[in-house]
């Protein structure tokens, strides 16, 4: 029997797509055009992402991609979560004979947290600004949702041994693009098409340099990120025993250009999130029963040493992260950490009495829309607190408040129970 066919359908196919793709494309703004042409995307990607959902889901999990022409801008990573979660729960389906690695008690918490949140959702009112809600929030039970998905997602597929080294280089590394932000602005208009796909968020640190009568100090704002995924990609993968190895000074050199990212973005905690890291490292290694020790102390003191006493010589940046030492700095640094410092403690003053009215049931993450427009346009005019915008959006700035608040003290008891499950994983 002959199965020879024809070419020529197909490409009067590819005439016809390429014909209607490209009367979409002519208005990419219109939100109807944006899902036809996603829609196509998405049914030509099929076999792909059927694929390779997993290490699309791996690399875009630290990148700093936002693609800003898509309704609600959702970050990369939740649309391959939620793409993958699908193909994930398909294919479990379709071959019920594969396994799914089991992880103890975390995925039990997950599932609680999950079902938590929809409950507080359902209470507290579902709405989005691309709907044109009178409530704001959707976005974040979008991103929670992702998270969610975006787990069971990785965990669908094992990672051989083998290429575990490279996974862990292809989940850390793409946070660098956090720096593309700040690149852009930084060469000039010729590329701010960038942040058509990455978030200008990082660049507004640089603003006090570049705009006249802006308040502040000029930081690199990305590097807060791209420190976080460095400094854990190499402690992740070597260990402190392996970064201390002076056979492969490179692994140290990674770990010390971490820091100065962390230093340069300006942010105190960039520095204390490394610390802790390097902290537990050291401990889970039992370094301290080995000679690394007394050289671990020496060097740290002789560091300490040579430049806190000459801390305000530093760029200022490096001065504002190093600020909650008590050292002399420039008071610019000072002034502009201890500011922010001052409208954070202020703003907890002022949410400590919602504690007692969200204890045993969160309000969720809704926003009032009235609220924020109200306090968008003071801001502008400086007629608002410095924190108003972060309490209506329940940006707290503060871990325990972020999650009693919305979720109540269910919320805290299950996020226990994740750490919990986790650290006996």
């Amino acid at each position: 029997m002959n199965y020879a066919f024809s070419r020529q359908p197909f490409i009067w196919l590819a005439i016809t797509i390429a014909v209607f793709v490209g009367i979409f494309l002519t208005n990419i703004f219109d939100p109807i055009n944006v899902g036809i042409l996603l829609s196509v995307v998405g049914c030509l990607s099929l076999p792909l992402l059927i694929k390779c959902y997993h290490p699309l889901l791996i690399v875009s999990w630290n990148a700093m991609i936002t693609p800003y022409f898509l309704p609600g801008a959702p970050h990369l990573w939740m649309i391959f979560a939620y793409l993958g979660f699908i193909v994930a729960l398909v294919l479990r389906v379709v071959y019920p004979e594969r396994k799914i690695p089991t992880t103890g008690g975390v995925s039990t918490a997950i599932l609680v947290f999950a079902i938590l949140l929809v409950a507080t959702g359902l209470t507290g009112g579902l709405g989005g600004r691309i709907f044109g809600s009178e409530v704001y929030g959707l976005k974040k039970y979008f991103a929670i949702g992702a998270a969610i998905a975006g787990f069971f997602a990785l965990i669908s597929r094992p990672i051989s041994i083998t290429k575990a080294r490279l996974a862990i280089w292809a989940f850390f590394l793409p946070g660098l693009t956090a720096l593309l932000s700040n690149l852009a602005f930084l060469v000039g208009e010729k590329f701010y098409f960038l942040y058509w796909v990455f978030p200008p968020f990082y660049a507004l640190y640089q603003l006090p340099e570049f705009v006249p009568g802006t308040f502040g100090i000029s930081r690199l704002g990305g590097g807060l990120v791209a420190s976080y995924c460095l400094a854990s990609a190499v402690i992740v993968l070597y260990g402190l025993r392996g970064i201390l190895d002076i056979t492969k000074p490179w692994r140290l050199m990674l770990l010390v250009a971490a820091i100065l990212l962390g230093l340069l973005s300006g942010f105190r905690i960039a520095l204390a999130y490394i610390g802790m890291a390097l902290f537990f490292a050291f401990f889970m290694e039992r370094l301290y029963k080995t000679i690394w020790l007394p050289i671990i102390l020496g060097v740290s003191a002789a560091t300490a040493l040579l430049v806190l006493p000459n801390a305000d010589k530093l760029p200022l940046p490096m001065q504002r992260a190093l600020s909650f030492l008590p050292i002399r700095i420039d008071p610019v640094a000072k002034y502009d950490a201890e500011a922010s410092l001052w409208w954070r403690v202020t703003m907890w003053q002022e949410l400590w009495p919602e504690v007692k009215k969200q204890f045993w049931w969160g309000r969720g993450f809704t926003i009032d829309a009235r609220a924020w427009n109200l306090a968008t346009e003071g801001q502008k005019r400086g007629f608002v607190r410095p924190y108003e915008l972060a309490l209506i959006s329940g940006d707290y700035h503060n871990g325990f408040l972020g999650i009693i608040i919305p979720l109540g003290i269910w919320g805290i008891i299950v996020f226990l129970w994740f750490l919990i499950a986790s650290w006996l994983y």
